[in-house]
Protein backbone atom coordinates (compact mmCIF):
# COMPACT_ATOMS: atom_id res chain seq x y z
CA UNK A 1 0.00 0.00 0.00
CA UNK A 2 1.29 3.45 -1.10
CA UNK A 3 2.24 6.00 1.69
CA UNK A 4 0.14 8.78 1.59
CA UNK A 5 1.89 12.44 2.55
CA UNK A 6 0.12 14.70 4.54
CA UNK A 7 -0.61 17.34 1.99
CA UNK A 8 -1.82 14.28 -0.68
CA UNK A 9 -4.25 13.47 1.61
CA UNK A 10 -5.81 16.85 2.71
CA UNK A 11 -5.77 17.85 -1.05
CA UNK A 12 -8.23 14.80 -1.97
CA UNK A 13 -10.35 15.89 0.68
CA UNK A 14 -10.62 19.65 -0.37
CA UNK A 15 -11.01 18.70 -4.27
CA UNK A 16 -13.85 16.38 -2.92
CA UNK A 17 -15.60 19.58 -1.04
CA UNK A 18 -15.18 21.59 -4.40
CA UNK A 19 -16.51 19.39 -6.66
CA UNK A 20 -18.55 16.48 -5.21
CA UNK A 21 -20.40 19.02 -2.64
CA UNK A 22 -21.07 21.95 -4.42
CA UNK A 23 -23.59 25.15 -3.17
CA UNK A 24 -26.26 23.73 -5.12
CA UNK A 25 -26.29 20.32 -4.09
CA UNK A 26 -26.07 21.24 -0.08
CA UNK A 27 -28.75 23.90 -0.80
CA UNK A 28 -31.13 21.45 -2.32
CA UNK A 29 -30.48 19.00 0.44
CA UNK A 30 -30.98 21.28 3.58
CA UNK A 31 -34.01 22.01 2.14
CA UNK A 32 -35.62 19.15 1.76
CA UNK A 33 -34.25 18.46 5.04
CA UNK A 34 -36.15 21.57 6.21
CA UNK A 35 -38.96 20.68 5.00
CA UNK A 36 -39.02 17.31 7.17
CA UNK A 37 -38.39 15.12 3.57
CA UNK A 38 -35.26 13.07 4.73
CA UNK A 39 -35.92 10.98 1.44
CA UNK A 40 -35.25 13.83 -0.45
CA UNK A 41 -32.21 15.37 1.09
CA UNK A 42 -30.68 11.85 0.46
CA UNK A 43 -31.77 12.07 -3.30
CA UNK A 44 -30.19 15.50 -3.22
CA UNK A 45 -27.09 14.83 -2.19
CA UNK A 46 -26.99 12.04 -4.28
CA UNK A 47 -27.17 8.94 -1.68
CA UNK A 48 -29.55 6.37 -2.69
CA UNK A 49 -32.14 4.62 0.08
CA UNK A 50 -32.96 1.20 -0.08
CA UNK A 51 -36.49 0.86 -1.48
CA UNK A 52 -37.34 -1.96 1.55
CA UNK A 53 -35.41 0.39 3.64
CA UNK A 54 -38.42 1.58 5.92
CA UNK A 55 -40.58 -1.56 5.90
CA UNK A 56 -37.48 -3.10 6.57
CA UNK A 57 -37.39 -0.55 9.72
CA UNK A 58 -41.26 -1.29 11.00
CA UNK A 59 -41.07 -5.00 10.17
CA UNK A 60 -37.67 -5.45 12.85
CA UNK A 61 -39.55 -2.83 15.10
CA UNK A 62 -37.06 -0.22 15.03
CA UNK A 63 -39.16 3.04 14.10
CA UNK A 64 -38.28 4.12 17.91
CA UNK A 65 -34.40 4.03 17.45
CA UNK A 66 -32.64 3.42 14.37
CA UNK A 67 -35.90 4.98 12.49
CA UNK A 68 -35.83 7.89 14.61
CA UNK A 69 -32.45 8.87 13.62
CA UNK A 70 -33.24 9.79 9.82
CA UNK A 71 -35.51 12.91 10.36
CA UNK A 72 -31.90 14.08 12.07
CA UNK A 73 -29.64 12.62 9.33
CA UNK A 74 -28.19 15.76 7.09
CA UNK A 75 -26.79 13.34 4.20
CA UNK A 76 -25.21 16.52 2.47
CA UNK A 77 -22.71 16.85 5.50
CA UNK A 78 -22.23 12.93 5.38
CA UNK A 79 -21.02 12.87 1.94
CA UNK A 80 -19.12 15.97 2.83
CA UNK A 81 -17.41 13.69 5.49
CA UNK A 82 -16.55 10.72 3.60
CA UNK A 83 -13.02 8.84 3.67
CA UNK A 84 -10.99 9.82 1.13
CA UNK A 85 -7.78 9.00 -0.68
CA UNK A 86 -5.66 11.15 -3.85
CA UNK A 87 -7.78 9.25 -5.95
CA UNK A 88 -11.68 10.10 -4.70
CA UNK A 89 -12.72 7.11 -2.10
CA UNK A 90 -11.01 4.18 -1.55
CA UNK A 91 -12.35 1.04 -3.55
CA UNK A 92 -10.75 -1.72 -2.31
CA UNK A 93 -13.66 -4.10 -3.28
CA UNK A 94 -17.14 -3.71 -5.03
CA UNK A 95 -18.87 -2.45 -1.58
CA UNK A 96 -17.99 -1.31 1.34
CA UNK A 97 -19.98 0.17 4.04
CA UNK A 98 -20.06 2.60 7.03
CA UNK A 99 -22.10 2.06 10.55
CA UNK A 100 -24.03 5.37 10.73
CA UNK A 101 -26.43 3.32 14.04
CA UNK A 102 -27.10 0.38 15.54
CA UNK A 103 -29.19 -1.66 17.93
CA UNK A 104 -28.80 -4.78 19.44
CA UNK A 105 -30.92 -7.49 17.99
CA UNK A 106 -33.47 -9.20 20.26
CA UNK A 107 -30.54 -12.26 20.20
CA UNK A 108 -28.42 -9.75 22.47
CA UNK A 109 -25.71 -11.87 19.74
CA UNK A 110 -26.22 -9.67 16.78
CA UNK A 111 -27.34 -5.94 16.07
CA UNK A 112 -29.23 -4.02 13.71
CA UNK A 113 -27.37 -1.81 11.55
CA UNK A 114 -27.87 1.44 9.63
CA UNK A 115 -24.97 1.51 7.20
CA UNK A 116 -24.24 3.40 4.04
CA UNK A 117 -22.75 1.69 1.61
CA UNK A 118 -20.57 2.44 -1.42
CA UNK A 119 -20.99 0.51 -4.41
CA UNK A 120 -18.67 0.68 -7.00
CA UNK A 121 -18.92 0.55 -10.57
CA UNK A 122 -15.60 1.31 -12.64
CA UNK A 123 -13.70 4.56 -11.69
CA UNK A 124 -17.31 6.57 -10.68
CA UNK A 125 -17.54 8.08 -7.56
CA UNK A 126 -19.79 4.94 -5.74
CA UNK A 127 -23.41 4.45 -5.70
CA UNK A 128 -24.03 5.15 -2.55
CA UNK A 129 -27.55 3.19 -0.88
CA UNK A 130 -28.50 3.66 2.63
CA UNK A 131 -29.96 0.05 4.23
CA UNK A 132 -30.58 -2.03 7.33
CA UNK A 133 -28.35 -5.18 7.82
CA UNK A 134 -28.10 -7.75 10.44
CA UNK A 135 -23.86 -8.26 11.57
CA UNK A 136 -22.09 -9.69 14.50
CA UNK A 137 -22.01 -7.77 17.19
CA UNK A 138 -18.36 -7.18 17.64
CA UNK A 139 -16.50 -6.44 14.23
CA UNK A 140 -13.12 -5.67 15.25
CA UNK A 141 -12.51 -3.41 12.09
CA UNK A 142 -15.76 -2.38 11.45
CA UNK A 143 -15.71 1.15 10.32
CA UNK A 144 -18.15 3.80 11.98
CA UNK A 145 -19.05 7.24 11.43
CA UNK A 146 -19.84 9.26 14.17
CA UNK A 147 -23.17 11.62 15.34
CA UNK A 148 -20.78 14.69 14.79
CA UNK A 149 -20.74 13.49 10.70
CA UNK A 150 -24.01 13.45 10.37
CA UNK A 151 -26.67 14.25 12.60
CA UNK A 152 -27.69 17.50 13.02
CA UNK A 153 -28.70 17.49 16.77
CA UNK A 154 -24.93 17.23 17.68
CA UNK A 155 -24.27 20.87 17.03
CA UNK A 156 -20.88 21.32 18.71
CA UNK A 157 -19.41 17.69 18.49
CA UNK A 158 -17.23 18.86 15.48
CA UNK A 159 -16.01 21.59 17.09
CA UNK A 160 -15.26 19.20 20.15
CA UNK A 161 -13.74 17.04 17.89
CA UNK A 162 -10.38 19.57 17.25
CA UNK A 163 -10.59 21.39 20.57
CA UNK A 164 -13.32 21.52 23.39
CA UNK A 165 -16.59 22.88 24.31
CA UNK A 166 -15.61 26.27 24.78
CA UNK A 167 -13.55 26.71 21.02
CA UNK A 168 -11.75 24.77 18.13
CA UNK A 169 -8.30 24.72 18.72
CA UNK A 170 -6.05 27.58 17.10
CA UNK A 171 -9.14 29.85 16.78
CA UNK A 172 -11.55 32.26 18.61
CA UNK A 173 -15.33 31.64 18.36
CA UNK A 174 -15.72 33.49 16.00
CA UNK A 175 -13.25 32.40 13.38
CA UNK A 176 -10.23 34.55 13.88
CA UNK A 177 -6.80 32.92 14.98
CA UNK A 178 -6.02 32.03 18.67
CA UNK A 179 -2.25 32.59 19.50
CA UNK A 180 -0.14 29.87 19.49
CA UNK A 181 1.30 28.67 22.90
CA UNK A 182 5.25 28.77 22.43
CA UNK A 183 5.61 26.35 25.60
CA UNK A 184 3.89 23.35 27.33
CA UNK A 185 0.67 24.90 29.49
CA UNK A 186 0.77 24.44 32.53
CA UNK A 187 -2.74 23.38 33.23
CA UNK A 188 -6.32 24.52 32.38
CA UNK A 189 -8.09 24.21 29.07
CA UNK A 190 -7.89 20.90 27.32
CA UNK A 191 -7.74 23.05 24.05
CA UNK A 192 -4.06 24.69 25.08
CA UNK A 193 -2.76 21.37 25.72
CA UNK A 194 -4.05 20.19 21.98
CA UNK A 195 -2.61 23.15 20.20
CA UNK A 196 0.75 22.58 22.02
CA UNK A 197 0.88 18.79 21.34
CA UNK A 198 0.01 18.95 17.47
CA UNK A 199 1.91 21.71 17.01
CA UNK A 200 5.04 19.76 18.38
CA UNK A 201 3.81 16.64 16.38
CA UNK A 202 3.39 18.98 13.21
CA UNK A 203 7.13 19.72 13.26
CA UNK A 204 8.59 15.97 13.53
CA UNK A 205 8.90 16.69 17.69
CA UNK A 206 6.98 12.79 18.42
CA UNK A 207 8.21 12.71 22.19
CA UNK A 208 7.49 15.94 22.76
CA UNK A 209 4.26 15.81 21.64
CA UNK A 210 2.91 12.62 23.51
CA UNK A 211 4.71 13.74 26.97
CA UNK A 212 1.84 16.68 26.62
CA UNK A 213 -0.96 13.52 27.06
CA UNK A 214 1.76 11.09 29.65
CA UNK A 215 2.72 8.86 26.57
CA UNK A 216 6.12 7.89 25.02
CA UNK A 217 7.23 6.06 22.02
CA UNK A 218 10.06 3.61 20.89
CA UNK A 219 11.87 4.37 18.04
CA UNK A 220 9.52 7.15 16.31
CA UNK A 221 10.13 7.36 13.01
CA UNK A 222 9.73 10.99 12.22
CA UNK A 223 9.11 11.17 8.81
CA UNK A 224 6.31 8.80 8.65
CA UNK A 225 4.50 9.43 11.83
CA UNK A 226 4.15 13.38 11.59
CA UNK A 227 2.20 12.79 8.23
CA UNK A 228 -0.51 10.85 10.32
CA UNK A 229 -3.39 13.08 11.52
CA UNK A 230 -4.04 11.73 14.58
CA UNK A 231 -6.36 13.13 16.78
CA UNK A 232 -3.83 13.06 20.03
CA UNK A 233 -6.40 14.38 22.53
CA UNK A 234 -8.42 11.37 21.62
CA UNK A 235 -6.12 8.56 21.47
CA UNK A 236 -4.56 9.62 24.33
CA UNK A 237 -7.28 9.23 26.30
CA UNK A 238 -8.01 5.76 24.84
CA UNK A 239 -5.07 4.43 25.28
CA UNK A 240 -4.99 5.37 28.53
CA UNK A 241 -8.30 3.80 29.07
CA UNK A 242 -7.05 0.32 27.35
CA UNK A 243 -4.28 0.32 29.66
CA UNK A 244 -5.84 0.67 33.00
CA UNK A 245 -9.30 -1.22 32.13
CA UNK A 246 -7.33 -4.58 30.01
CA UNK A 247 -4.56 -6.91 30.12
CA UNK A 248 -4.96 -6.89 26.59
CA UNK A 249 -1.09 -6.47 24.60
CA UNK A 250 -1.87 -3.96 22.29
CA UNK A 251 -4.04 -1.79 20.78
CA UNK A 252 -3.69 -1.14 17.13
CA UNK A 253 -4.60 1.93 15.46
CA UNK A 254 -6.26 0.47 12.07
CA UNK A 255 -6.18 2.03 8.69
CA UNK A 256 -7.54 1.83 5.50
CA UNK A 257 -5.45 4.42 3.64
CA UNK A 258 -1.18 4.48 2.83
CA UNK A 259 -0.01 5.88 6.13
CA UNK A 260 2.31 4.30 8.29
CA UNK A 261 0.24 1.95 10.90
CA UNK A 262 0.90 2.34 14.93
CA UNK A 263 -0.34 0.75 17.74
CA UNK A 264 0.53 0.79 21.35
CA UNK A 265 1.89 -1.90 23.38
CA UNK A 266 1.39 -2.81 26.78
CA UNK A 267 4.56 -1.68 29.49
CA UNK A 268 4.34 -1.58 33.26
CA UNK A 269 4.58 2.43 33.13
CA UNK A 270 1.72 2.53 30.58
CA UNK A 271 0.87 2.22 27.18
CA UNK A 272 3.87 2.88 24.61
CA UNK A 273 3.52 4.10 20.83
CA UNK A 274 5.42 1.73 18.67
CA UNK A 275 5.21 0.73 14.64
CA UNK A 276 3.10 -2.08 13.97
CA UNK A 277 4.41 -5.39 13.82
CA UNK A 278 2.14 -7.83 12.30
CA UNK A 279 4.38 -10.86 13.31
CA UNK A 280 3.35 -9.29 17.08
CA UNK A 281 0.93 -12.01 18.91
CA UNK A 282 -1.46 -12.00 21.69
CA UNK A 283 -4.45 -10.37 22.62
CA UNK A 284 -5.50 -6.87 21.39
CA UNK A 285 -7.97 -4.95 20.12
CA UNK A 286 -8.46 -1.68 17.34
CA UNK A 287 -9.59 1.79 17.58
CA UNK A 288 -10.94 2.47 13.73
CA UNK A 289 -9.93 5.36 12.07
CA UNK A 290 -12.77 7.42 12.21
CA UNK A 291 -11.76 7.85 15.82
CA UNK A 292 -8.29 8.72 15.88
CA UNK A 293 -7.89 10.77 12.74
CA UNK A 294 -8.04 14.78 12.91
CA UNK A 295 -11.18 16.44 11.31
CA UNK A 296 -9.98 16.88 7.86
CA UNK A 297 -11.44 20.75 7.65
CA UNK A 298 -9.54 21.54 10.91
CA UNK A 299 -6.26 20.20 9.03
CA UNK A 300 -7.41 22.21 5.66
CA UNK A 301 -7.92 25.37 7.80
CA UNK A 302 -4.71 25.06 10.20
CA UNK A 303 -2.87 24.44 6.67
CA UNK A 304 -4.56 27.64 4.54
CA UNK A 305 -5.66 25.40 2.12
CA UNK A 306 -9.28 26.53 2.41
CA UNK A 307 -11.02 29.44 4.36
CA UNK A 308 -13.75 29.16 7.08
CA UNK A 309 -16.23 30.40 4.63
CA UNK A 310 -15.42 27.84 1.98
CA UNK A 311 -16.79 24.99 5.12
CA UNK A 312 -19.85 23.09 5.24
CA UNK A 313 -22.44 25.88 6.80
CA UNK A 314 -23.38 22.90 9.31
CA UNK A 315 -19.14 22.61 10.05
CA UNK A 316 -18.31 26.25 10.15
CA UNK A 317 -21.46 26.62 12.72
CA UNK A 318 -20.05 24.24 14.68
CA UNK A 319 -16.63 25.10 14.76
CA UNK A 320 -17.06 28.71 15.02
CA UNK A 321 -20.24 29.42 16.86
CA UNK A 322 -20.17 33.15 17.24
CA UNK A 323 -19.44 33.73 13.57
CA UNK A 324 -21.92 35.11 11.23
CA UNK A 325 -24.07 31.91 9.72
CA UNK A 326 -22.38 31.82 6.20
CA UNK A 327 -24.34 30.63 3.03
CA UNK A 328 -23.06 27.49 1.24
CA UNK A 329 -19.75 28.13 -1.40
CA UNK A 330 -19.81 28.13 -4.36
CA UNK A 331 -15.92 27.63 -5.57
CA UNK A 332 -14.32 28.04 -9.13
CA UNK A 333 -10.80 27.33 -10.34
CA UNK A 334 -8.48 30.11 -10.85
CA UNK A 335 -7.12 29.21 -14.32
CA UNK A 336 -5.10 32.54 -15.37
CA UNK A 337 -2.70 31.36 -12.73
CA UNK A 338 0.23 29.58 -14.72
CA UNK A 339 1.49 26.15 -13.37
CA UNK A 340 5.06 24.89 -13.43
CA UNK A 341 6.11 22.33 -15.43
CA UNK A 342 10.01 21.05 -15.16
CA UNK A 343 11.72 21.49 -18.52
CA UNK A 344 15.40 21.76 -19.62
CA UNK A 345 16.44 21.88 -16.21
CA UNK A 346 14.55 24.89 -15.31
CA UNK A 347 10.53 25.66 -14.62
CA UNK A 348 8.15 26.48 -17.33
CA UNK A 349 5.28 28.28 -16.88
CA UNK A 350 2.02 26.63 -18.86
CA UNK A 351 -1.38 28.06 -18.97
CA UNK A 352 -5.01 27.71 -20.07
CA UNK A 353 -5.73 29.78 -22.56
CA UNK A 354 -9.24 29.76 -24.36
CA UNK A 355 -9.58 25.75 -23.35
CA UNK A 356 -6.29 24.63 -24.87
CA UNK A 357 -2.99 24.64 -23.00
CA UNK A 358 -0.17 27.24 -23.98
CA UNK A 359 3.32 26.10 -23.56
CA UNK A 360 6.62 28.72 -23.84
CA UNK A 361 7.49 26.81 -26.85
CA UNK A 362 6.48 27.02 -30.62
CA UNK A 363 4.37 24.46 -31.99
CA UNK A 364 6.65 23.47 -34.52
CA UNK A 365 9.48 22.46 -31.77
CA UNK A 366 6.48 20.64 -29.41
CA UNK A 367 5.00 18.63 -32.71
CA UNK A 368 9.21 17.75 -33.41
CA UNK A 369 9.36 16.10 -29.96
CA UNK A 370 6.19 14.43 -30.34
CA UNK A 371 7.14 13.16 -33.96
CA UNK A 372 10.42 11.69 -32.19
CA UNK A 373 8.42 9.86 -29.28
CA UNK A 374 6.58 8.57 -32.05
CA UNK A 375 9.73 6.86 -33.34
CA UNK A 376 10.76 5.48 -29.57
CA UNK A 377 13.38 8.44 -28.65
CA UNK A 378 12.25 9.80 -25.28
CA UNK A 379 10.45 12.77 -24.21
CA UNK A 380 10.68 15.02 -21.27
CA UNK A 381 9.52 18.92 -20.38
CA UNK A 382 6.86 20.68 -21.69
CA UNK A 383 6.36 17.64 -24.96
CA UNK A 384 5.82 15.28 -22.40
CA UNK A 385 3.52 17.05 -20.24
CA UNK A 386 1.48 17.84 -23.78
CA UNK A 387 1.30 14.34 -24.61
CA UNK A 388 0.03 12.69 -21.29
CA UNK A 389 -2.92 16.18 -21.48
CA UNK A 390 -4.20 14.36 -24.43
CA UNK A 391 -2.62 10.99 -24.00
CA UNK A 392 -4.05 9.80 -20.38
CA UNK A 393 -0.57 9.48 -19.25
CA UNK A 394 1.40 10.75 -16.12
CA UNK A 395 0.92 14.83 -15.86
CA UNK A 396 2.96 17.44 -13.39
CA UNK A 397 1.39 18.16 -10.00
CA UNK A 398 -0.32 21.27 -11.15
CA UNK A 399 -1.50 19.86 -14.40
CA UNK A 400 -2.68 16.85 -12.45
CA UNK A 401 -4.31 18.19 -9.92
CA UNK A 402 -6.20 20.23 -12.78
CA UNK A 403 -7.15 16.70 -14.48
CA UNK A 404 -8.68 15.52 -11.14
CA UNK A 405 -10.71 18.32 -10.45
CA UNK A 406 -12.53 17.88 -14.37
CA UNK A 407 -13.04 14.36 -13.68
CA UNK A 408 -13.64 14.25 -10.22
CA UNK A 409 -16.58 16.66 -11.28
CA UNK A 410 -17.69 14.71 -13.96
CA UNK A 411 -17.74 11.19 -11.24
CA UNK A 412 -19.08 12.67 -8.74
CA UNK A 413 -22.09 13.35 -10.99
CA UNK A 414 -21.96 17.42 -10.38
CA UNK A 415 -23.32 18.26 -13.77
CA UNK A 416 -24.04 21.97 -13.06
CA UNK A 417 -20.17 22.38 -11.58
CA UNK A 418 -18.81 20.63 -14.92
CA UNK A 419 -20.51 23.20 -17.23
CA UNK A 420 -19.34 25.93 -14.83
CA UNK A 421 -15.83 24.74 -15.32
CA UNK A 422 -16.07 24.14 -18.97
CA UNK A 423 -17.38 27.82 -19.11
CA UNK A 424 -14.23 29.21 -16.87
CA UNK A 425 -11.77 27.58 -19.97
CA UNK A 426 -11.33 23.90 -18.62
CA UNK A 427 -10.16 21.86 -21.81
CA UNK A 428 -12.61 19.86 -23.18
CA UNK A 429 -10.36 17.78 -24.82
CA UNK A 430 -7.93 16.32 -21.35
CA UNK A 431 -8.35 12.63 -21.10
CA UNK A 432 -8.30 10.82 -18.00
CA UNK A 433 -5.99 8.34 -16.93
CA UNK A 434 -7.93 5.64 -18.40
CA UNK A 435 -7.45 7.89 -22.03
CA UNK A 436 -11.29 8.65 -22.13
CA UNK A 437 -12.24 12.58 -22.20
CA UNK A 438 -15.23 13.87 -20.83
CA UNK A 439 -18.05 13.44 -22.97
CA UNK A 440 -17.25 9.90 -23.00
CA UNK A 441 -18.44 9.82 -19.29
CA UNK A 442 -21.66 11.64 -19.67
CA UNK A 443 -25.39 10.76 -21.23
CA UNK A 444 -26.19 11.92 -24.83
CA UNK A 445 -28.47 14.19 -23.72
CA UNK A 446 -25.84 15.98 -21.76
CA UNK A 447 -23.19 15.92 -24.34
CA UNK A 448 -25.82 17.40 -26.40
CA UNK A 449 -26.37 20.26 -24.19
CA UNK A 450 -23.00 20.83 -23.70
CA UNK A 451 -22.51 20.87 -27.57
CA UNK A 452 -25.26 23.13 -27.75
CA UNK A 453 -23.74 25.27 -24.86
CA UNK A 454 -20.25 25.11 -27.57
CA UNK A 455 -18.04 23.86 -24.71
CA UNK A 456 -17.90 20.37 -25.89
Amino acid sequence: MPFFPRAEHLAAHLRARRVGMPAWRIGAATARRLDGDWQGACAAAGIAVEPSLWRRIERLGLVDTIGAQLPHLAPDLLRWHLPRVPDGLDPRQDEEELVLADRRAPSGIERHRLCLVFRWQGREEPRLVLRTRLAAQDWRYEHRVDRAFWDVREPGALRERCGDSTRTAFYERDGSPAPVPDAPPAGGAAVRTLEWATTRWDAGDIDGALAAYGLSAEEPQEYLWRGIPLALDRVAARAHEWWRSTRQSHLTLSRRFGWAQLEFVRRPHGPVLVSYNEDRFGEGTAMYQEQWQRLPDWDLLRHGMIRPEELHPLVHRSLFPDAAQVPPFTWSPDLTAPVLVPCGGGQHEVRMVDGRLRFPHDDAELVREEALSAMGAPVRGCAAARLAWYGGGKLPPGLDEWRRQLFGTVFADNVPGLRALLEAGFDPGLRGTDRLTVHHHLTGEQVGQLRDAGLL
